[in-house]
């Protein structure tokens, strides 16, 4: 509409300019018949006679431009209509375009929240006994990684070996993912390279000495004494409930690039803050550990398009959510020996 009046604007100037010369042109036969001046007396031919041919020939002008004026009138507003209907187009244009995202924002969120449902269901699956469920279940899960961690970095099978601490981590979360057992020795062989068999055997001899212990005598380990119930099972593994969760948060994750991606939402920062604060700071901290030392088995079903931004948001942008230096594995403070 703007654009419109400046049109009628630019009209209304034509016009008053029209008007001017057509005035001018009016006053010059008047002065040419009732002016009689001393240079109009020396003229040769006969003033008198010559002045309806005078007239003639400037009215006869006059009227044709009043009849250029019509038709341009005419043009004009066939002109504004244009106008008009432009504008009215790439306002339709506009909103349709708005119209499009709000539907495809509003497909987003119908996928993207019945993604972030499954994982809360997948929550309430898990279940430890005399322990509780969901977010209880995760909080019991995370002190156990830290209290196995202890064990391990106590016993010291990694004393003497270079980034001792790391490794340490990783053997623990990998007794930890799958529990602590006899045949577990098959598996720690395997990814305890760099160390003697031998060792291996008496580290998990003292792992399952430590667990029949704390069956026995009803008295947690360290970073679980919290939990006092009798007949709780320690180090027994929990790769049933954590693999699920932590494939169903990859997935949802992934949706959520690519969906940015394709425009289908403008603000990804928003939802991937929707989509953390289900997660309490446990929940969050056991997604980076399984990440940083499941060695990327469980992201072989990412695309690798996403799998560098999957990389940066476990090793950085979650470090946001973990305040405390205790939740944070790669932390000094992690664990106190």
């Amino acid at each position: 509409m703007e654009n419109i009046n400046i049109y009628k604007k630019r009209r209304w100037k034509y016009f008053a300019f029209a008007i001017c010369l057509y005035l001018l042109f009016l006053s010059i036969p008047i002065v040419l018949t009732y002016l009689e001046s001393d240079i109009m007396m020396s003229f040769t031919w006969d003033y008198h006679s010559s002045a309806a041919t005078v007239i003639n020939g400037i009215t006869t002008p006059l009227l044709s431009f009043i009849t250029i004026w019509l038709t341009f009138e005419a043009f004009w507003v066939q002109y504004e209509s244009n106008i008009n209907q432009l504008l009215i187009s790439e306002k339709q244009r506009k909103s349709g375009e708005i119209q499009i995202q709000d539907l495809k924002e509003e497909r987003f969120e119908n996928r993207f929240f019945y993604f972030i449902n499954l994982i809360q269901e997948q929550e309430k699956d898990a279940i430890i006994p005399l322990i509780g469920s969901s977010k209880q279940a995760y909080h019991f899960m995370f002190y156990e990684y830290k209290a196995i961690c202890f064990q391990i970095a106590k016993y010291g099978v990694y004393e003497n070996m270079p980034e001792r601490r790391k490794l340490e981590l990783d053997q623990a979360f990998h007794l930890f993912l799958n529990g602590v057992s006899k045949s577990s020795i098959s598996r720690l062989s395997e990814e305890s390279k760099g160390i003697e068999l031998e060792k291996i055997k008496q580290m998990n001899e003292y792992l399952l000495s430590q667990q029949e212990y704390y069956i026995t005598n009803k008295k947690m380990p360290k970073y679980l004494m919290d939990y006092n119930n009798n007949g709780i099972k320690l180090f027994d593994g929990h790769r049933l409930y954590l693999v699920p969760f932590y494939r169903s948060f990859c997935m949802t994750l992934q949706y959520l690039y690519k969906s940015a991606d394709q425009k289908s939402i403008d603000n990804i920062n928003l939802y991937r803050n929707i989509l953390l604060a289900q997660f309490s700071e446990h929940e969050i901290a056991l997604l980076r550990i399984i990440y940083l030392y499941g060695r990327n088995q469980n992201l072989m079903f990412i695309e690798e398009c996403y799998k560098e931004r999957m990389d940066t948001f476990f090793r950085e942008t979650l470090l946001d959510y973990i305040i405390s230096k205790t939740m944070n594995s790669e932390s000094e403070g992690f664990i106190d020996i």
